[in-house]
């Protein structure tokens, strides 16, 4: 009997767990801006209590890739935003994880690391800063001096493409992030729209389940596609974008 019970909670479980993962950007269960917090609860197998370091936090719930897991799975972690008279009234009402204020490329982030106890292994890293020339500067801020001695399970890095047309910060960012490890699941990311091209999303293959990963790439293989125009894919720059684009809201996180 026991056993019996034990067997219908497990299933009921795994029941709700894939609920959430079905309940994706398009009717507003996740809050995420594009998809973000469904893939980084797969690619971590919907760890419950994970750690984030969400750099560009902007609106503590509305757009936010991390106020799901910190509500519904129990993650915490710090928040690094600029705007601190446009948002502390929010954060501290709204939420439990520490909120750090100040210019994300200025930060010294070996000791707030050290101060907070951000665990060595972190299990998500936002990087999502405007403009793309400002993100890319945290990020090697944080190659210069953190990622030596902090890994992170998975990555979402907005290189913001489609808004500047300059393919040199989504070029960098990429050789940083494959000089480390890691290994990009979805690269130009789009939101709702095959021109907006904005992110690559990693992950760390010694700490997450690749065999999720191969799966989550098979299913979704077929979805990514062309920009729709040479216009639009030549932007501001004249450059053009070479690799295909797959729209967030369309892929199917169910395994």
């Amino acid at each position: 009997m026991l056993l019996t019970t034990l067997i219908w909670f497990a299933n009921i479980r795994i029941i709700m767990e894939k609920e959430y993962l079905k309940n994706t950007q398009r009717d507003g269960f996740w809050g995420s801006q594009a998809c973000q917090a469904p893939f980084v609860a797969l690619m971590t197998n919907l760890k419950k209590d994970g750690f984030f370091i969400e750099i560009g936090s902007n609106d503590p719930i509305h757009i936010n890739n991390t106020y799901k897991l910190e509500k519904v799975f129990g993650w915490k972690g710090l928040m690094f935003e600029l705007e601190k008279e446009r948002f502390e009234k929010s954060y501290s009402e709204h939420r439990s994880s520490q909120a750090i204020w100040g210019d994300a490329t200025k930060h010294n982030y070996k000791k707030i690391f050290e101060e907070h106890n951000v665990p060595k292994v972190v299990d998500y890293l936002q990087l999502d800063i405007d403009p793309a020339h400002v993100t890319l500067e945290a990020l090697n801020n944080l190659n210069e001096n953190i990622m030596d001695d902090y890994k992170f399970s998975v990555v979402t890095y907005e290189h913001d493409f489609a808004h500047t047309g300059n393919p040199i910060h989504r070029f960098q960012s990429r050789e940083i992030f494959e000089a480390r490890g890691y290994f990009p699941v979805f690269k130009d990311v789009a939101n709702n729209q095959t021109h907006w091209v904005f992110e690559d999303w990693y992950v760390y293959p010694d700490l997450v389940d690749m065999e999720i990963v191969e799966k989550l790439q098979f299913k979704n293989k077929n979805l990514y596609q062309n920009t729709p125009n040479e216009q639009v894919k030549r932007n501001n720059y004249g450059h053009l974008l070479n690799d295909k684009v797959i729209v967030a809201q369309e892929i199917d996180f169910i395994l």
